[in-house]
């Protein structure tokens, strides 16, 4: 419960920033929110191995959520759809996604 109310702060905080166009942080309890007006500030300021396998196979990228221990981050397009899904992987840890995304696929190469 706490997480699904901690969920909807960030929504409303999220989605009234929407029209914002500069990159913004905010920290809420456990989680880090990374927000950015583009792309290729969002892909330079993501973990290194991510980084590096979207460089290696040419493949975009609209959000990542990473979770390490008790804290968690996800970097996000302004976009509110970008936004949903990687608070989606917050709030539910076993959910994965229905189709194999670009990124799952890089990382289990790198590794």
């Amino acid at each position: 419960m706490k997480r699904i109310l901690r969920g909807i702060i960030l929504l409303a905080l999220v989605s009234g920033c929407a029209t914002v166009s500069r990159n913004r942080v905010y920290q809420i309890g456990d989680i880090e929110i990374r927000i950015f007006s583009n792309q290729k500030d969002l892909i330079r300021d993501m973990p290194t191995d991510v980084h590096i396998a979207l460089k290696v196979y040419h493949v975009g990228m609209f959000g990542w959520h990473k979770r390490e221990g008790n804290k968690s981050t996800i970097w996000t397009l302004d976009n509110l759809d970008s936004f949903l899904h990687e608070l989606k992987h917050y709030l539910e840890p076993g959910w994965v996604h229905s189709v194999p995304c670009g990124q799952d696929l890089c990382l289990k190469e790198i590794k």
